[in-house]
């Protein structure tokens, strides 16, 4: 089952815990559960080609599927706070992707087809099929987005929580840390090509139900993205014509600073999406 241990958020400042280090061996066996009262539950690794495996956990019955798109360096237990109420409604899955958690590493500098590849393999694997509410938190939103403009058709509604606009300053020190060779780069994500591939190319990709939430850091937030950071966030509207942005003042890490607020939102989706 998740546990409350999430991971850190890459270049985004975040309240979260350290990520787990445990990521299986090659061999390790590729697992999956299933429940006499949940026929839909799985839990365990799953083989998504050239002898990688990742992480998935999915409960609950019914359709559209939420997929849960975790922040940069953040595994399964992102989710904790709401995991077990989505499912008491709908079919719902979280994953870690390479080098998270219990998922094998990451190898390379990656980037945004990498990184969805992964996702669609996943997706594959465990028989995870559409329609989908795709929910991203952090950076998990551009990776959300970004499989929706792959496909569109997919696509029953989309959540993003506190996904901020592409990288635009990047200070030394931020450059050095978010190197795809760096080590606390457990991901080796080319963090800005993949906020741009999916930033810089936003258009129109339906009209499904969509609702952002964006943190609002105040009047004293110091000079740059931060200060613009829910006027920012206003760009991913483009992404549907039946799409609202809740603006919230608790911080970055939403997930766990408004529990109530996001599973408020993500079910507003499932509903209207039904």
């Amino acid at each position: 089952m998740l546990t409350a241990c999430a991971g850190g958020d890459g270049p985004q400042e975040s309240a979260e815990a350290g990520a787990s280090s445990a990521v299986p061996t090659a061999d390790a066996p590729t697992a999956k559960a299933t429940s006499s009262t949940d026929p839909d539950a799985v839990s365990g690794t799953f083989d998504i080609g050239g002898g990688r495996e990742l992480y998935v956990e999915c409960a609950g019955t019914g359709k559209p599927t939420i997929l849960l798109e975790a922040g940069d360096n953040s595994d399964t237990g992102q989710w904790w706070p709401i995991f077990t109420a989505l499912t008491e409604q709908t079919r719902t899955c979280a994953y870690e992707r390479a080098g998270i958690g219990r998922s094998h590493a990451a190898m390379g500098c990656r980037q945004l087809d990498d990184l969805l590849g992964d996702t669609e393999a996943m997706l594959q694997a465990a028989r995870i099929d559409p329609p989908y509410v795709l929910v991203g938190t952090s950076g998990g939103g551009f990776l959300m987005s970004g499989l929706a403009a792959r496909h569109p058709e997919d696509v029953a509604g989309l959540v993003l929580l506190e996904t901020p606009k592409a990288i635009t300053i990047l200070p030394p020190e931020i450059r050095e840390q978010i190197r795809c060779g760096a080590p606390g780069n457990v991901e080796h994500r080319d963090y800005r090509a993949v906020e741009h591939a999916v930033w810089d190319h936003r258009k129109r990709l339906g009209s499904f139900p969509m609702r952002i939430m964006s943190n609002d850091y105040g009047k004293n937030s110091p000079p740059g993205d931060e200060k613009t950071n829910a006027e920012d966030q206003r760009g991913w509207l483009v992404l549907s014509s039946n799409s609202k942005q809740i603006v919230v003042t608790s911080g970055h890490d939403v997930v766990w600073n408004e529990t109530n607020l996001s599973l408020k939102l993500i079910l507003d989706v499932l509903r209207e999406a039904q």
